[in-house]
Order: C-alpha cells, then structure tokens, then sequence
C-alpha cells in the first residue's frame, strides 16, 4: 500500500544523503566550516549545522530509547520499528492467493513468495524450526520478531507506553 508521507519522508532522506555522500563534491558550494563537509544545498548546510555538527542526537523517539540527529530519522524509525503496515508485504508474500506471481519458492516446505529476501527470512528462521521469538509480557511464541510485534501491540497496547520493549 502507498503512503504518500512516507514516500515524502524517504525522498528527503535520500536527497539529504545525496548531499552528504562526499562523492561529488564539485559540484557542492556549501560547505561546513566546522567539520569540512559539503552540501549542494544551502538549506541542507543550515540543517547539518543547526542540528547535526558537533551535537549530541536531540530528537527522541516518544516510543524507546531511540534518538536521531534528525526528525525525520525519528519519524522513519516510529513508522518502520513501532507501526505495522510495513510489515504487512511480508504477510501478503506468504499468502496462498496468486501463487503464480511468486517466483520464490522454498526447496523444502514448497512455500512461494514475491520476493527473495522473504524467501531467505522463511529459510532461515521459519522452515522446519521453532518458534524462536517470545512475547515479553506471556508466553506467545512466533517465528518472525514482527509477529511477536503485532501481538505486543494488539494484545499488550497499555504495556507498550509504559515499557520499551519494541526496540530489539
């Protein structure tokens, strides 16, 4: 599923990233005077200095105790470490519907995904082994650390705020 302020939120990472990767600096005209970076972008330039050179992590996570340089560093690890809805492509994969459009398929179970990374995850954590997981409120089991998760947070959602449990 497409979520537009996600993709707003990797696109500007990946820019400012772009403008820090020291590989084509000649065509950066901004540079720290401070630690020798340099940014294509003078707004990219007043970030790193307000928020990143020579300062500790300031952003916090409201969630664990995460912290980032930068917001929007917090905002993707909310959505990537404490949400569900990224996780939801690797349970689609898993899906017996429109098998056909798997090219992945397990060698020992028969099992088939879209992608190869799930393929290799199945392989290695799940195939033919034990629920390794553990839910840190009861005694819930899984075999992927998201379902445990997803269990956390619709099962245990009041332990959630209180304990920072999510962040393994």
């Amino acid at each position: 599923m497409f979520n537009k302020n996600k993709s707003v939120l990797l696109k500007k990472k990946w820019r400012w990233i772009q403008d820090a990767s020291s590989a084509n600096n000649k065509n950066k005209q901004h540079q720290c005077n401070m630690c020798g970076k340099m940014y294509l972008r003078r707004r990219s330039l007043w970030r790193h200095k307000h928020y990143e050179c020579g300062k500790s992590a300031m952003f916090k996570c409201p969630f664990c105790p995460y912290r980032a340089k930068q917001k929007t560093n917090v905002n993707q690890h909310v959505i990537y470490t404490h949400t569900i809805s990224p996780y939801w492509r690797w349970i689609q994969d898993a899906s017996p519907a429109n098998n056909k459009d798997k090219p992945h398929q397990c060698n020992m179970c028969g099992k088939m995904y879209l992608r190869h990374r799930s393929l290799w995850r199945h392989k290695r954590y799940e195939c033919g082994k034990p629920a390794m997981f553990k839910c840190p409120f009861c005694q819930y089991r899984a075999k992927q650390k998201i379902h445990v998760k997803q269990h956390v947070l619709h099962t245990h959602r009041n332990a959630v705020i209180t304990n920072y449990t999510l962040c393994y």
